[in-house]
């Protein structure tokens, strides 16, 4: 899978359980708040040595800061597939982890590959929610799972890897 997931498989009693974690690369939006952070950090760095010296020990604490606004931009996304319910937690700098989506496979209408004419459709329908929970990596698959999600109708992007698909293919062919 392109060193882009870990997985692991578990089928026992004809229950299928599939556990993949994508790491997703960061965007520009990521980017600009490291930049941004770094240079933030050096202005007051600057400051504080100029005007206050005394107290340069401030500066342990701004940049204790923004390492932890840096390391909060990495985010990884477990999906997690058991026996028709998939779940995805959000893996947020190392230090939190979050369930964010919960759906079960009676309640989706379609799971197709980003580029497919079966999603022409739903595509730019503002009556769609769209969550994005896929690597951000233009060399891997995304696909979109078409549904309804707390009685609204979603759009989600993923990143599935080919045993995810299989198991969700035969529990919802």
């Amino acid at each position: 899978y392109k060193g882009a997931a870990d997985e692991m498989y578990n089928s026992t009693n004809g229950d299928a359980f599939c556990e993949v974690l994508v790491k997703r690369r960061r965007g520009t939006p990521e980017t600009v708040k490291m930049v941004l952070s770094i240079l933030a950090g050096m202005v007051v760095s600057i400051l504080i040595f100029m005007f206050i010296p005394m107290f340069f020990i401030l500066i342990v604490p701004v940049w204790a800061l923004i390492v932890f606004v840096i390391k909060m931009q990495k985010r990884e996304y477990e999906y997690i597939f058991t026996s028709g319910d998939l779940d995805i937690d959000a893996l947020i700098g190392d230090y939190k982890r979050k369930n964010i989506f919960s759906l079960s496979m009676e309640h989706m209408t379609l799971i197709a590959p980003e580029n497919s004419h079966d999603l022409d459709g739903y595509k730019g329908n503002p009556n769609y929610r769209h969550y994005d929970f896929s690597a951000n990596d233009a060399m891997l698959t995304n696909y979109i799972i078409i549904g309804n999600w707390n009685n609204q109708q979603v759009f989600v992007k993923f990143t599935p890897n080919e045993r995810l698909l299989d198991d969700m293919f035969r529990i919802s062919p």
